[in-house]
């Protein structure tokens, strides 16, 4: 259950993203979470229809989620990828992209994807401090801007 404290956090962080961009590329923002739950932070968006989430485990098939991220993003939603403790290095990838250049750039069979971001479209990487701490890519703090820990 979120306090209104965090209610709050969130409500400014979700705003703060959208409005304070670098120049080249896209901020990328991460949630650290507690007892929240994907739905607590879905519900404080503007617009909770116009999101997209996506768990992403080990199982993950990587090049459909990839092609569901792009399509998402292209749409200008509000993305929710929620990490565990794996990333694989193709997603890795394309969310340095996305950070660095604000694209997305890939193969489909022998098509390529180039998916330039709308302005609105913003990318939340949600996961624990204990999952972070875990995850195979230690440098993931290098491709995220603005980094809100829920208490």
């Amino acid at each position: 259950m979120l306090t209104e404290k965090n209610k709050e956090k969130i409500k400014n962080f979700y705003k703060a993203l959208s409005l304070v961009q670098p120049s080249s590329g896209k901020d990328i923002g991460l949630i650290l979470i507690k007892d929240e739950t994907l739905a607590d932070l879905i519900a404080l968006t503007e617009n909770s229809n116009l999101t997209a989430v996506f768990e992403l485990t080990e199982d993950t098939y990587v090049q459909g989620f990839l092609e569901e991220l792009a399509g998402a993003l292209k749409k200008g939603l509000t993305v929710f990828v929620r990490l565990h403790q794996y990333l694989d290095p193709a997603i890795y990838n394309q969310l340095y992209l996305i950070s660095h250049a604000g694209r997305m750039h890939f193969f489909k069979l022998e098509d390529e994807i180039l998916v330039t971001l709308p302005k609105e479209a913003q990318l939340i990487l949600v996961s624990t401090d204990e999952e972070i701490e875990k995850l195979n890519y230690k440098n993931l703090f290098e491709i995220v801007g603005p980094i809100l820990r829920l208490e």
